[in-house]
């Protein structure tokens, strides 16, 4: 849910468009996502491969979602979260 508390936007660029938003709650190491798109042609787990690094060089350890995309749940797994109870974890440290 984005609201007054997102305090993490990132947008990723290819070739002067933007192909990618990323909004998400920062507390401590730990981000809880509220937003990740990617536009369809670029949703071949690229630009998260691009992202997640940069989330890191924000002091970011630790990624959240809550379980409310299910038919994402192999993008997830692909991308290294790991479904936790209702949530989905990745640990960006590995």
């Amino acid at each position: 849910k984005i609201n007054d508390k997102t305090n993490v936007v990132k947008i990723t660029m290819h070739d002067g468009k933007p192909v990618g938003f990323f909004l998400g709650i920062k507390a401590d190491e730990t981000c809880t996502i509220c937003l990740d798109y990617t536009i369809p042609k670029y949703r071949d787990s690229s630009v998260g491969k691009f992202l997640f690094p940069k989330l890191a060089e924000l002091g970011i350890k630790k990624l959240v979602l809550e379980d409310k995309a299910v038919d994402h749940d192999a993008y997830l797994r692909e991308m290294g979260f790991v479904k936790k109870g209702s949530s989905f974890i990745k640990d960006l440290e590995d």
